[in-house]
């Protein structure tokens, strides 16, 4: 009992040093703080305790749910690199074939043009030195008058029928150009002097 006495006055010390407003929310018909049944602290316990179960569980579940979808997503991005990888190689092989193919066709291109300029090059042939006039008969053919184009027509030119330009008659008649342009000044001065 002695023991009883010496806890009582600090039990008690220990109970008026708890804040007022809770002592007074507590009183009993005495005075002093009642302490709710243990059968209520351990019902409200129980159910803190059971809240917090479900909180935890919905927390769980949600947190599991996220990463089975952050997983998702994980699967899908390694997919789509590595097709995004496989396009990308069969482009490369399909761009490489393509460039491949047209330098076997502009080779072929260079070597048909190479033996075509090879066949067709006359510069050589012995055959046409016949074609090629002398430069003197060319200068005896200018010497009484301008030709037109290998001696299509022979045009004089008298004191009165000055259209043609001598200096156009006498240039390289080899040009398709020239010749037409003196055909067509022939023809003027022809038709100038019917008239």
């Amino acid at each position: 009992m002695k023991l009883a006495r010496v806890l009582v006055p600090v039990a008690a010390s220990l109970v008026f040093q708890l804040d007022a407003v809770v002592l007074e929310a507590q009183a009993g018909k005495a005075g002093f703080p009642e302490l709710p049944a243990v059968s209520t602290m351990l019902s409200v316990q129980q159910e803190n305790a059971a809240r917090m179960q479900r909180q935890k569980a919905v927390f769980d579940r949600k947190l599991k749910e996220q990463e089975q979808k952050n997983l998702e997503v994980v699967k899908v991005n390694e997919d789509l690199l590595h097709h995004a990888q496989s396009m990308q190689k069969a482009g490369n092989a399909l761009r490489h074939s393509e460039l491949k193919m047209l330098q076997d066709q502009l080779a072929a291109a260079q070597k048909f043009l190479t033996e075509s300029v090879e066949q067709t090059d006359d510069t050589k042939a012995t055959d046409l030195d016949v074609l090629a006039e002398d430069r003197s008969d060319l200068r005896r053919r200018f010497a009484k008058g301008p030709v037109l184009a290998g001696a299509f027509f022979d045009l004089q030119y008298g004191p009165k029928s000055k259209a043609i330009d001598r200096s156009i008659c006498c240039q390289n008649n080899s040009e398709p150009e020239s010749l037409i342009t003196m055909l067509a000044s022939g023809i003027k001065v022809e038709t100038s002097d019917k008239m």
